[in-house]
């Protein structure tokens, strides 16, 4: 599982020079206690903090972040 987070990241961060990306991970209400998975996370966010750029955000940030980056284009499209 860590290896392919971590594939998933890497992608997504490569492909974000050009434009933004999110990386969204899922825990299943059953996993999240499992010692092993928590160390995965751990892992994970460890490989993700030695990137430059990277934005840890709420659901609600990247909501607001959009919302306000679109705005204009987003009314000018529920008008239509």
């Amino acid at each position: 599982m860590l290896a392919v987070w971590m594939d998933e990241f890497d992608v997504l961060y490569r492909e974000s020079e050009k434009e933004p990306r999110l990386l969204s991970i899922n825990w299943h209400q059953c996993m999240l206690g499992r010692p092993a998975l928590s160390k995965v996370l751990d892992d994970l966010l460890t490989h993700v903090k030695q990137h430059k750029g990277v934005w840890f955000a709420r659901g609600c940030d990247v909501a607001e972040f959009w919302l306000n980056k679109n705005a204009k284009t987003s009314a000018v499209a529920a008008a239509s």
